[in-house]
């Protein structure tokens, strides 16, 4: 039977094409100089944190690795193996600086298993945007639906599945459900205005009804929260992916690799302050949903 467990549970090894497709470097790598490890979320490709990387590049020195992988069809522990070895093949570990990671939404949540699967000795800081630590309301609502809800097993597998609130969702991918307290662990959470122009006028804001207010559109604002954080931040005014291109964010990410905290407390009411940018949303995904769920508002 150990056999035949570890044949069925036996890690999936890729080719060096299929782990290099679509990933995205800035920078350099110098003996004194850090990396970051950026995972996009779910339904985002390496362009969605490319902005991100390149600014923490150009102001503050690091050499980034935005890692590109198929999060609609992957398992998060499949992502998790996926993104390690990238890791090994572009011999992160062997580095004389510290690794830190930018995880973005369910990026973090692979990042979560990856880092219990394994923690680099040259192991830094990480720093959540919007991580769903307890899932996101979106999930169960499109699951729960007939029809969109096999529209989604049969387009995302178990990517969507794994992102429910409750024991069938997150809480069963990570028992207990709280972070290794040896590591620094931050969280740069968002909050809509739903009086917001642009919130009201994104093609997400119909899916936010199910959502708890304070939101950032996908997830909301106590889902962020887990036992085991060492800091967290509200960026009021912006969205689930506006994270990934705040100027806020640049600056928070550099103060929380620095310090294990976050320095500047950016008040409620600010003004957003984004870097320009194309969404780059899977647009079939949600062109998928569109079609077939439109909730009441």
């Amino acid at each position: 039977m150990k056999r035949l467990s570890k044949l069925f549970n036996k890690e999936k090894t890729y080719s060096k094409k299929q782990l290099t497709k679509n990933d995205i470097y800035t920078g350099s790598i110098k003996d004194d100089n850090d990396i970051v490890v950026l995972i996009p979320g779910l339904g985002r490709d390496s362009e969605s944190l490319k902005l991100l990387a390149q600014a923490l590049t150009d102001q503050h020195g690091y050499c980034c690795y935005v890692m590109d992988h198929p999060n609609l069809k992957q398992s998060i522990e499949e992502s998790a193996d996926f993104i390690q070895q990238k890791m090994d093949l572009y011999g992160i570990e062997k580095h004389k600086g510290k690794v830190h990671f930018v995880c973005a939404s369910r990026g973090g949540l692979v990042a979560r298993k990856l880092l219990a699967k394994h923690t680099p000795q040259n192991m830094g800081k990480t720093v959540f945007l919007g991580t769903p630590h307890h899932g996101s309301e979106l999930s169960n609502h499109f699951l729960s639906k007939n029809i969109i809800g096999f529209l989604t097993r049969l387009t995302n597998g178990p990517s969507v599945a794994q992102m429910r609130v409750g024991k069938k969702g997150v809480e069963k991918t990570f028992q207990p459900n709280e972070l290794d307290e040896k590591l620094d662990w931050g969280m740069i959470a968002g909050v809509v205005d739903e009086n917001d122009r642009d919130h009201r006028e994104s093609p997400l804001h119909p899916l936010a009804s199910p959502i708890p207010y304070p939101h950032d559109g996908v997830v909301s604002l106590p889902s962020t929260k887990v036992k085991g954080l060492k800091d967290h931040v509200t960026l009021t005014g912006t969205s689930h992916t506006e994270l990934e291109v705040d100027r806020d964010t640049v600056k928070l990410c550099d103060e929380f690799f620095k310090n294990g905290r976050f320095i500047s407390r950016p008040k409620e009411g600010r003004k957003k302050n984004l870097m320009p940018r194309k969404d780059r949303a899977n647009p079939f995904y949600f062109k998928l949903i569109g079609i077939f769920y439109r909730p009441k508002v």
